[in-house]
């Protein structure tokens, strides 16, 4: 979960955004290295705090899981080869068919709550990215406009770079306090992920404040 922010799609965003200021101006090319951003900026290690909060507990408990039900389907399966030698199905037991079939069920069920679990994280991380590429791109036009450059790019999109244009050092103090976190979730996700309120027996008014 550490390297959680790795993606083409916000360096594209970033590169994109600079095309229109390399048309206009013969300065040096700047550079960002985004992997940096992500990993040391509060906002990113905000996100890894609140993603490790949220999903460690349950990324065990899948693993458990997972691992708990192939071990249970290849203990089934290897007794139903003992029974069947040839593979036929048919020729299993009723009692051993439809353990292995449970078995088989469980093994794929936990697969399936994994490949959520990484959707989910994947989700939340994208989400992250997102954030910090929005509050990234107007500091970078700052810091090109002091820097006289023609253009401010993500490193990881060009092949070589003088190293004494690279801006991240610069960048990273004004993101932090630009945006000091990140949030996982869109406000409608978490307010939807909030406990509701409980509500009050019937027939029992609400109490009112003086």
């Amino acid at each position: 979960m550490k390297t959680m922010f790795k993606g083409a799609a916000a360096a594209a965003l970033l590169a994109t955004a600079a095309v229109p200021a390399l048309a206009q101006s013969t300065g040096p090319v700047l550079t960002i290295d985004l992997e940096r951003i992500y990993a040391e900026s509060a906002a990113g290690k905000s996100a890894v705090a609140q993603l490790q909060a949220k999903f460690a507990q349950p990324s065990q408990q899948i693993n458990a899981a997972i691992t708990s039900a192939r071990t249970a389907y290849e203990t089934q399966a290897q007794a139903a080869q003992k029974l069947s030698p040839t593979g036929d199905a048919s020729k299993l037991p009723p009692a051993t068919r439809q353990a292995l079939g449970e078995a088989q069920e469980r093994f794929e069920a936990a697969r399936a709550q994994a490949a959520q679990l990484e959707q989910a994280i994947s989700a939340s991380q994208g989400y992250v990215r997102d954030q910090i590429v929005q509050a990234v791109l107007p500091i970078a036009e700052q810091v090109r406009n002091e820097k006289r450059g023609a253009v401010v790019l993500p490193k990881g999109t060009i092949l070589a770079s003088d190293a004494s244009n690279d801006v991240t050092s610069v960048v990273l103090p004004r993101l932090d306090a630009a945006l000091p976190t990140a949030q996982i979730a869109p406000p409608q996700q978490a307010a939807a992920a909030a406990p509701a309120t409980a509500p009050r027996p019937a027939g029992k008014p609400a109490t009112q404040g003086r």
